[in-house]
């Protein structure tokens, strides 16, 4: 989901459908264009939410204040460069970085149109081709992301 989606992920937005769980935002990018926006939550996904649903804003700090953009993003870059310093080798990340390599790895294992669903995107694949990479490109990506590690 986009990052904006999680951040005012609320549990009443939240359905459960047999194995997975429906999030319906109320707000979300093509509200005004009349279009519906469902994510699915699997079951490895609702692992890590489930702690989080008892208050009404899922993503909300013992302090009574609320995850946003910004501070999912900063908590993304500390969590890298954590890994890294533990002997992880691996770039830094934003939120939607993170988003589109969801999108990737479920075109390459599913097909365009399921990362299309993945990602919310409703047209054509166009605009899902702009944010997946697959095959040659990824193999491209994951060698220059290596190298760049290495010669700083």
């Amino acid at each position: 989901m986009r990052p904006g989606e999680l951040c005012d992920m609320k549990a009443g937005e939240i359905e459960k459908m047999g194995a997975v769980h429906l999030y319906r935002p109320k707000l979300h990018k093509t509200i005004h264009k009349g279009k519906p926006r469902v994510i699915v939550i699997g079951p490895r996904a609702w692992k890590v939410l489930e702690p989080y649903i008892a208050s009404e804003i899922v993503f909300q700090t013992p302090s009574g204040t609320y995850w946003n953009v910004t501070n999912y993003g900063k908590a993304i870059r500390y969590a890298t460069r954590a890994a890294r310093k533990a002997g992880v080798e691996m770039p830094d990340w934003n939120p939607n970085q993170l988003r589109h390599a969801c999108g990737t790895r479920v075109r390459r294992k599913f097909g365009v149109a399921a990362a299309r669903a993945v990602l919310g995107h409703t047209e054509g694949s166009g605009i899902t081709d702009r944010y997946t990479v697959t095959g040659l490109e990824r193999e491209i990506i994951e060698a220059a992301s290596k190298v760049m590690l290495r010669i700083g």
